[in-house]
């Protein structure tokens, strides 16, 4: 047998081959899922209390979480959050919820997904309002929410969808939808 007969079907499967391995090089790769940015904080704080005073030294406000995470641009994230308002003669508030944040560059903090705002003024019955979302506005000095809103008082309830306060509680607005309802009196 003459000796080219047998490279040539050496050498077409060496060519097979290569084609095959050229070709394989050309087909697209799977491509891996890009990793999410994870923002990581800058400072993480653990028990945190931080009091407010007015100009004349009387204290406005506190605010309590559990912890606090402080971001680059200078959002924070708290968890266990709770302001009381420290009304003096004006009645007092409370706001707790599992979670707050405050956007970058706000001065604001937005509680939720449940918040509870416990009130007390003087000779008038104590309020309980519940809403998912309430922002917490320190420059302006109001608390408002565009969420549905429940307040409870003893022989009465309110619902509504949307409300605005300022922190002495003497404007209080619910604004869309108010439903009121009165128990008798006996």
């Amino acid at each position: 047998m003459p000796r080219n007969v047998v490279l040539l079907p050496g050498l077409a499967l060496m060519l097979a081959l290569s084609v095959w391995l050229t070709l394989r090089s050309f087909q697209p790769q799977e491509l891996a899922e890009p990793e999410a940015t994870v923002q990581r904080p800058r400072y993480h704080l653990e028990g945190a209390d931080w009091m407010r005073y007015d100009d004349t030294g009387a204290a406005l406000f506190e605010v309590t979480a559990n912890s606090v995470d402080y971001f680059d641009d200078a959002s924070m994230l708290l968890q266990a959050v709770s302001v009381r308002h420290l009304g003096g003669t004006q009645g007092a508030w409370l706001l707790t919820s599992d979670r707050g944040s405050v956007p970058a560059g706000q001065k604001r903090l937005l509680l939720e997904p449940q918040v509870i705002v416990d009130g007390q003024a003087p000779q008038q019955d104590d309020v309980t309002l519940h809403t998912p979302q309430l922002w917490v506005n320190f420059d302006a000095r109001t608390i408002s929410s565009p969420a549905a809103v429940r307040a409870e008082a003893p022989g009465r309830s309110l619902d509504a969808i949307g409300m605005q306060a300022d922190w002495t509680g003497e404007r209080v607005e619910f604004l869309d939808q108010v439903e009121v309802h009165h128990a008798p009196l006996q």
